[in-house]
């Protein structure tokens, strides 16, 4: 093949992908940007599981540990040394689901501006709505996800101290303050998560529907049947099913106190 017949295949290929790209609907293009965001989300979803048993392997040995007599201080450092390899495991998992929402945020800023070009006022004021509410929800992960990373370091410091024979009990229970409030902080903000992931979903489905859009149930994503992790929400985005939460024990030798809350792992919202 010469360097013309190349020049005018590229041409033509050119211009088939103008025509098709200027041949769909904005409706279209909205919906394709919106499926495409849910799938970049895949990540995220991913690491929800691994991440909740990284969090109950971490609590069954924080439980071991103050189960333990000052005596046995060789085992206290063993597996405080074992706990902050799992902190670090869920730091490095943690990551991974950022960039998730991060590329499912890229791509869903592009119906922005063809927001704009819908005719249908009704869909119009629906999809502004949809995407306000999904803004929001993304600025929210962006809280909670600093709030767990701010945990995971008050968590890594409190092994530090279980570890160390020369802390103070009273620094310990400084510490183990300092977690619980960090925790009510999470707690506070995977609610407001899930819900804008609710909101966010029914508009979707609005806006769907004024397109012309079916969501047919086989193609739910998040049923309990699927990954029991994830709640049942058809056809969405996940929520986050995290707040990182512990059931912290007392401990006479090091001074932890008990939050006694239940691991939002373990609470769907349905």
């Amino acid at each position: 093949m010469n360097v013309k017949n190349i020049l005018f295949t590229l041409m033509m290929l050119l211009v088939i992908f103008v025509f098709t790209a200027c041949g769909r609907s904005t409706e279209e293009k909205i919906y394709n940007h919106l499926e495409e965001a849910v799938l970049l989300e895949g990540e995220f979803k991913e690491q929800q599981k691994p991440i909740s048993k990284l969090e109950k392997k971490e609590q069954e040995i924080y439980e071991e540990i103050i189960s333990l007599d000052t005596d046995e201080f060789a085992d206290i450092e063993n597996l405080s040394e074992q706990a902050m390899q799992i902190i670090d495991e869920r730091r490095e998992k943690l990551e991974l689901e950022k960039e998730s929402i991060e590329n499912s945020q890229k791509e869903f800023l592009k119906i922005e501006d063809l927001i704009g070009q819908i005719e249908d006022q009704t869909s119009k004021s629906i999809a502004n709505e949809l995407f306000e509410t999904m803004s929001s929800r993304y600025e929210e992960y962006t809280t909670l996800n600093d709030l767990y990373k701010q945990t995971l370091e008050l968590e890594e410091d409190l092994y530090k101290m279980l570890k160390d024979e020369e802390a103070e009990q009273e620094d310990v229970e400084k510490k183990i303050k300092e977690i619980n409030e960090g925790i009510e902080d999470i707690i506070e903000a995977n609610e407001n998560f899930n819900t804008y992931t609710s909101k966010y979903n029914t508009l979707k489905k609005k806006l769907y529907s004024k397109f012309g859009y079916e969501i047919a149930e086989t193609d739910d994503s998040n049923k309990e049947e699927q990954n029991e992790d994830q709640s049942d929400e058809s056809d969405k985005q996940s929520k986050r099913d995290g707040s990182r939460n512990k059931d912290h024990q007392d401990k006479d030798s090091k001074g932890k106190k008990s939050s006694d809350k239940e691991s939002e792992r373990d609470k769907k919202e349905n």
